[in-house]
């Protein structure tokens, strides 16, 4: 009995010694296992809070596009969603829902494994304790020749290798549930595989809300801009009108004085074309009083030719005259006629446009005479989205 003893506490110790330290080693691989699930479980959650961020902006963007359809004539604040991409969002929030509670089954599963960890330190820590009592008493890290072995220490080693093999049993037991982790480990990482492919549908939406954001803020301006308009609009209305009436008379009176200086033009050039046409129809007589003197000229020289042949179909009376001089006396003729008529339409077309600006001034004189006569403005205001206004006359 004593050589197996001696042979036991020769071959034991490194066993339990390569045991323990292979069952430091898988719990130390069972830690980065958890450590690992750990960091997927919070890449998990992030995941999450994005996409319940990305729900409340889309919430939100219904919740507004929901008001701005309810309420007629108001500025529309939301953004406009397309059906497609409506319905992609549904679909992301239904992943979602899914993807919470995966990630909440990942979550306990992380904390039983957790709990199992636990339990597996203690019973090495146990077993260390125990290796290190057995250790102590056998005597096993001491010379065997310095010592004999008693029966009561041989009896003691007996009880300590029935404790060992029952801390054998309950390792192996330990390595079937580390076993069994380990498989729904491997498990939970194929479904984190598997959950990865949401990853670029998140991005897509991401895009796209970004891109919906953008047109937000673009429509938010406009809205801030038609807002601005809208006070200034009241400021301006709100103001007294005294100022507008005293800009209006005087535009109008600035008017008159336009329309009174092309109204003196236009007279200086009616007189400087009369003028014309005064020194038009002098010239006219004087070229008709030449002519007549020409005729009498011809008909006093060639009273008492003879010779020529007579012309037929000649009245009696007529005078002869040279060829020349009469298709002379016949082109100033045309030419003075021609000016005539040109200074006709000139004083005719200026004569138009004396009546128009009388009729102008006319309109302007009245126009001064309502001005001068307003007496105030009175602003009403009234329900709704629009403001009406009214004022009263008084003569």
């Amino acid at each position: 009995m004593s050589e197996g003893a001696v042979a036991l506490r020769e071959q034991s110790p490194q066993l339990l010694n390569e045991e323990l330290e292979r069952k430091k080693s898988e719990a130390r691989t069972l830690e980065l296992q958890v450590t690992r699930k750990e960091a997927e479980l919070r890449r998990a959650k992030e995941e999450q809070e994005l996409l319940n961020e990305l729900r409340t902006v889309n919430d939100m963007i219904l919740s507004k596009k929901k008001a701005g359809s309810g309420s007629e004539g108001r500025v529309a604040s939301g953004i406009k969603i397309s059906p497609e991409s409506l319905a992609e969002l549904r679909a992301l929030e239904d992943e979602l829902k899914i993807e919470t509670k995966k990630t909440e089954d990942l979550q306990t599963t992380s904390n039983v494994i957790s709990h199992q960890l636990e339990e597996v330190e203690r019973g090495l820590e146990k077993q260390s304790t125990q290796l290190a009592i057995v250790k102590r008493s056998t005597a096993w890290e001491k010379d065997t020749r310095a010592y004999k072995v008693s029966s009561a220490l041989a009896s003691e080693f007996y009880e300590k290798r029935r404790t060992l093999e029952a801390l054998h049993e309950e390792q192996r037991t330990v390595k079937e549930h580390t076993d069994r982790l380990t498989k729904e480990i491997e498990e939970l990482s194929h479904h984190l595989d598997k959950q990865a492919t949401v990853d670029e549908r998140i991005a897509e939406a991401e895009e796209q809300l970004r891109k919906q954001e953008e047109e937000y803020q673009d429509m938010f301006e406009k809205v801030k801009s038609f807002e601005r308009l809208r006070k200034k609009k009241e400021r301006l209305l709100d103001q007294p009108r005294d100022d507008d009436k005293y800009k209006v008379v005087r535009r109008i009176e600035g008017d008159k004085k336009v329309l009174h200086n092309n109204l003196t033009s236009l007279r200086e050039t009616n007189v400087s074309n009369s003028k014309s046409i005064v020194s038009l129809e002098v010239r006219l007589r004087q070229l008709e009083t030449r002519l007549e003197a020409v005729n009498l000229f011809l008909k006093q020289v060639f009273a008492e030719v003879e010779d020529d042949e007579p012309i037929e179909g000649v009245p009696e009376g007529a005078t002869e005259v040279p060829l020349t001089q009469f298709e002379e006396l016949i082109r100033e003729l045309e030419v003075s006629r021609d000016t005539v008529l040109q200074r006709d339409n000139q004083l005719n077309s200026h004569d138009a446009k004396v009546e128009q600006l009388e009729q102008k001034i006319d309109i302007l004189q009245n126009a001064i005479r309502l001005v001068r006569c307003l007496p105030s403005f009175k602003l009403v205001r009234k329900t709704g989205n629009s403001r009406h206004y009214c004022h009263t006359w008084t003569e």
